[in-house]
């Protein structure tokens, strides 16, 4: 354990360097990499494929071994990969498996289960060869969440999450990996891996071992990418949009306050070389019906149907917050599960709450430390997750729904992205009261980092312990009695150590708008008062009718884009009896638009509040201090 104090001090010393050194560190590592891959190029497994063809909507993929010396061998496609916590069976995916010697004749292959396949006279293959089916339209495989597939469109856009199509030799997963893409000329691909051009249609990706290889998605299409730098990190955008939606310049000019944001908030400096972002956009929804991200140690990979430019730019800077927190944990704290990875017989951690949990409370943390939100939308979010967890299980101990995410309590597994935030936010909020506003979550995070880092892993059983000796022994007890166990997080007293009241089943009495139903009218861009049903006797008074389409309240605009905001404007702003002027616009006989002003006195209902949380205007000084540490405001 540490004083106050020693935290302190140490924070200082350790902020403005830590993370350059991992990144230093991390480049070195690249370096004599590529330098022992090129030395040792004849015994990497060698993969190649060619995106200018298909069959039967497949791609052909060839994969040799190399060197090995082994009698038998057993190829294997992953059954689940870190980050899904879903069993996929991607070998469900391959087709026509053969194997060939030297000489082009074939070898005897057995089929062992889903994922696996036996050649017997492993000592005499050249190579296999097969086809792989994209995930994204095949009907045949499992569903797979489209950010941990592929896709394949003939000379439109290509993407690839290698687990999804190339598998590993037992025995071999630690061997370098050379995969060598024939491309049309004018298609780029975009990677974290290093590339290397062969020729005008030919490249050549490199990766140390299957887990990088794994780890490591590739989208290729027409080149629409742009970069920029964050200190000394280089963040590449790289965007597929058929409907043209998107560019990269566009979404990296939204990137970038994220980024930097994210680099101030990690103590000065990005803990990776080369960040890249890839955005696949579909029109229409895949094959899982799913959208979303999948984050990787030095890329992630975004997925969704194209819609309004605002709406996806904001969409995409909160996911790849959360996404871009990966590279905290797990790549510079994780366990024995994750350092040592088994493809087909995963063994679950008992920490989600800090792989999923604490890097999505992270990613809306941040935004509101550096000013990029304001604190009302950051406290909006936590009640959004404090009103999510409510539909699970608030008894199931953490751990027991992250050892059981894949099998018994995968029906929970989505409540790690709700009580898993909320357990970092008390987290968070107890080291802020307990150094008396000196240290929170983000250092404590920083502090592990520097214990570990990617070449190093924590014990699962004894990461409790350690974070305990690292902070306060009540922290001990907080991972005891709320993570551990099975006792609901205290929120109303955690929140209250910040100023923050939580209230439930709170009895309130609100302005009333008129207690009509609106509902947007996309073709006129207005909410329209899509039935009179509910119209109480405010509405009646100032005469709105079924079709009304709603323009102001006393001039506070209520488009679609602001009506939420506007209605609570409204009710802030006003008071029983005050005068009110709705403007409505409304079809004649003649079925013309006609501008209405209704207008009547403020009328207020009584109503329930099921969850309030708001800021205390008036916190005492402890509480003042904890919540300036804690969102700095």
């Amino acid at each position: 354990m540490v004083t106050k104090n020693d935290i302190c001090h140490e924070h200082t010393n350790y902020l403005a360097s830590k993370f350059n050194v991992v990144m230093r560190k991390l480049i070195l590592t690249l370096l004599v990499a590529s330098v022992a891959f090129y030395g040792n190029a004849q015994n990497a497994v060698s993969v190649k494929t060619d995106i200018t063809q298909l069959q039967d909507g497949m791609l052909a993929i060839t994969v040799a071994p190399g060197h090995h010396g082994m009698d038998t061998l057993i190829y294997a496609m992953p059954k689940i990969v870190p980050g899904t916590y879903s069993i996929y069976d991607f070998g469900n995916m391959l087709r026509q498996v053969k194997a060939y010697d030297l000489h082009g004749d074939t070898l005897a292959v057995v089929r062992l289960d889903e994922n696996r396949w036996m050649i017997p006279k492993g000592n005499k293959l050249s190579h296999l060869s097969y086809l792989a089916a994209p995930t994204f339209t095949d009907p045949a495989g499992k569903k797979v969440f489209e950010p941990a597939g592929t896709r394949f469109e003939l000379d439109r856009t290509f993407l690839f999450n290698s687990f999804a199509m190339v598998g590993y030799f037992e025995g071999l997963k630690d061997e370098n990996y050379a995969f060598e893409v024939v491309r049309p000329a004018d298609f780029y691909g975009a990677s974290a891996l290093e590339r290397k051009a062969l020729n005008d249609t030919t490249d050549l990706f490199t990766a140390q071992g299957y887990f990088d290889f794994h780890d490591s998605p590739i989208m290729y299409a027409r080149p629409d990418t742009a970069s920029f730098m964050v200190g000394e990190t280089e963040v590449q955008v790289a965007i597929y949009s058929p409907g043209g939606s998107l560019d990269a310049a566009f979404v990296s000019e939204k990137l970038e306050p994220i980024m930097f944001g994210a680099k101030e908030y990690l103590g000065g400096a990005l803990p990776v070389p080369k960040y890249v972002v890839l955005i696949s956009l579909m029109q229409g929804m895949g094959n899982s019906g799913g959208f979303g991200a999948l984050e990787h140690f030095y890329s992630t990979v975004f997925v969704m149907p194209e819609m309004g430019r605002d709406y996806l730019s904001k969409t995409i800077q909160d996911v790849v917050a959360h996404e871009f927190f990966h590279i905290v944990t797990p790549l510079n704290i994780h366990s024995e599960h994750i350092h040592d990875y088994d493809f087909n017989n995963p063994q679950m951690s008992r920490h989600l709450w800090l792989y999923e949990g604490v890097t999505e409370y992270t990613s809306h943390h941040m935004q509101v430390k550096q000013g990029l939100i304001d604190p009302d939308e950051f406290l909006s979010t936590i009640r959004s997750k404090i009103s999510q967890a409510s539909g699970f299980n608030d008894t199931l101990p953490f751990t027991e729904l992250s050892l059981g995410a894949l099998d018994v309590h995968k029906n929970q597994y989505m409540n790690v992205y709700m009580k898993g935030a909320l357990i970092g936010m008390c987290l968070d909020l107890l080291l802020c009261d307990l150094s008396d506003g000196a240290y929170g979550l983000p250092e404590l995070m920083m502090r592990l980092s520097e214990r570990y880092g990617p070449d190093r892993h924590f014990w699962d059983e004894e990461l409790f312990d350690v974070i305990a000796e690292m902070t306060f022994p009540e922290v001990r007890e907080f991972f005891r009695r709320y993570v551990e166990g099975p006792e609901p997080l205290p929120l109303e007293e955690y929140l209250l150590k910040a100023g923050v009241q939580l209230q439930r089943n709170l009895q309130i009495r609100e302005l009333t708008l008129g207690g009509f139903l609106p509902g947007k009218n996309k073709e006129r861009n207005r909410m329209e008062i899509v039935t009179s049903i509910g119209i109480n006797s405010f509405g009646r008074e100032l005469g709105v009718q079924k079709g009304d389409m709603l323009v102001s309240i006393n001039a506070i605009d209520l488009s679609p884009e602001n009506f939420s905001d506007g209605v609570e404007l409204f009710k802030q702003r006003y008071k029983e009896g005050d005068n009110v002027t709705l403007v409505v616009e409304r079809e004649n006989e003649k079925g013309q638009l006609k501008t209405h002003k209704l207008k009547a006195k403020a009328q207020g209902v009584d109503r329930t509040v099921s969850l309030r949380i708001r800021y205390m205007p008036e916190p005492d000084e402890r509480q003042r201090l904890v919540r300036k540490r804690w969102i700095n405001y």
